[in-house]
C-alpha cells in the first residue's frame, strides 16, 4: 500500500464522521423549519392567515415536491450511471416495487398537511414521533426483527407520552371551536405513522437489493407523480383550471415545498451516514428546537401536560434508539434469512453496478 492510500485510508473515517454530523444537523433545521413553515401556510384568517378560499391546494405543494425530488434524485444518480444505464435501470420491471411506498408516501404528504391546519405545531412534532412504535411493530412482522425489553419500553413510554399530549393539551383549537378538529389533526397523524412504520418496513426490504438509493427515489417519485395525478383527476381538476396552478403561493410555500423535497433526501443521507441512535436524537432535538422557536413566534405558554407529555417522548425516543454492545446478537437467524432468501426470490434481482465501477475493477 502507498503512502497516498495509507493517507485516504485514514482520512475516510473522518470525511464519514464529518457527513454524519453535517446531515444530522441539517436534518434537524430542516425537520424544525419545515414544521414552522407549514404552520405559517396554513393559518386560519382570524390567526393572522389567508381565507380558506385563497389558501393554496394541497395536492399542488405535493406534486411539486415530489417533481423536486426526482429532480435531485436524477442528479445524483447520474454522478454513478452513465445515461444508458440509467434509463435501464430506471425503466426496469424493479420499478414497479415502489408503487407500494409511492402510494403510502402521497397519503402521508396529504394527511401531514391536514394535521398540520388542526394541530399547534409543537403538539403536531411531537405526536409525529408516534411512528417510531409503528415502525417497531412492522419490522417484527415484516423482518422478523427481536427488540429488547428495554425498547418495548421506550415504545410503551412513547405512547403514554403521546396521549397525554393529545388530552392535556387546551391549545389544539381555538376557544368556542368544537374540539372535533383537533382530533381530525390526531387522526391524521396517527393514520401518518401506521402508513410510515409500514412503509419504512416494506422499503428496507426492497433497498436491500438495490446498489443506488437514487435510483429507487427516482423510480419513487415518478410513482408518486402518478399517484398524485390520478387522485387529482378523481377529485376534481376544475378549481385548479380555473384558479390556476400556483394560485395561493407565495414565498413561504415556496420554501415549504422546497424543505420537504430537500428532507427527503436528507434523511437518504443520514440512513448512510448515521444511524438510528443518531436520528433518534435528532428528532429529540428537532422537537426541542421547535418549541424554543414557537414560544417567541406564537402567543403560547406550554402546560403541565404538555412538558410531561413532551419529556416522556424524548426519553423514550433515546430508550428506543440506544443501540446495546450486543445488538449483532440480538438479531435473530430469521432476519438473516430474510436479507438472503426472500431478497433473492421475492425482489429479484438486483441491479448491476456502475459501468464506471466495473470498468475499475476490470483495469485492477
Amino acid at each position: 500500500m502507498t503512502r497516498e492510500s495509507q493517507t485516504n485510508a485514514a482520512a475516510e473515517p473522518f470525511r464519514a464522521s464529518c457527513l454524519r454530523w453535517l446531515s444530522l444537523s441539517i436534518l434537524v433545521v430542516i425537520d424544525s423549519a419545515l414544521a414552522l413553515c407549514m404552520r405559517f401556510t396554513r393559518l386560519p384568517e382570524k390567526h393572522g392567515g389567508t381565507k380558506a378560499s385563497e389558501q393554496y391546494s394541497i395536492p399542488t405543494a405535493v406534486c411539486c415536491v415530489e417533481l423536486l425530488k426526482l429532480l435531485v434524485s436524477t442528479i445524483l444518480a447520474s454522478l454513478d450511471y452513465s445515461p444508458a444505464e440509467l434509463c435501464r435501470m430506471f425503466l426496469s420491471r424493479e420499478s414497479a416495487k415502489m408503487l407500494v411506498p409511492a402510494l403510502m408516501y402521497s397519503l402521508q404528504n396529504n394527511l401531514h398537511y391536514v394535521a398540520i391546519s388542526y394541530l399547534e405545531v409543537w403538539v403536531f412534532q411531537v405526536l409525529n414521533q408516534f411512528k417510531m412504535i409503528t415502525t417497531a411493530l412492522f419490522s417484527v412482522l415484516l423482518l422478523q426483527r427481536v427488540f429488547q425489553a428495554r425498547q418495548w419500553g421506550g415504545i410503551a413510554l412513547c405512547a403514554l407520552g403521546a396521549a397525554v399530549v393529545q388530552c392535556g393539551d387546551v391549545a389544539l383549537s381555538a376557544p368556542g371551536q368544537a374540539h372535533a378538529s383537533a382530533w381530525l389533526g390526531f387522526g391524521a397523524v396517527m393514520a401518518t405513522s401506521l402508513t410510515s412504520g409500514f412503509t419504512a418496513a416494506y422499503t428496507e426490504l426492497v433497498f436491500k437489493t438495490s446498489p443506488s438509493l437514487w435510483v429507487r427515489n427516482m423510480q419513487l417519485a415518478t410513482w408518486s407523480l402518478c399517484v398524485i395525478l390520478v387522485g387529482m383527476s378523481i377529485t376534481g381538476l376544475h378549481g385548479i383550471q380555473q384558479r390556476g396552478f400556483f394560485f395561493g403561493w407565495n414565498w413561504l410555500v415556496v420554501t415549504t415545498v422546497t424543505l420537504q423535497a430537500l428532507g427527503g433526501v436528507i434523511v437518504a443521507t443520514v440512513a448512510k451516514y448515521a444511524d438510528n441512535v443518531a436520528k433518534g436524537f435528532s428528532s429529540a432535538i428537532s422537537i426541542v428546537l421547535t418549541c424554543i422557536v414557537s414560544r417567541f413566534l406564537f402567543d403560547w405558554k406550554p402546560s403541565a401536560a404538555f412538558a410531561v407529555g413532551s419529556t416522556s417522548v424524548i426519553c423514550s425516543i433515546c430508550l428506543y434508539a440506544k443501540r446495546p454492545q450486543d445488538a449483532q446478537n440480538s438479531m435473530p437467524h430469521a432476519y438473516a434469512a430474510v436479507s438472503t432468501e426472500v431478497t433473492a426470490t421475492e425482489l429479484g434481482k438486483a441491479e448491476e453496478p456502475p459501468a464506471r465501477v466495473r470498468e475499475a475493477t476490470n483495469e485492477s
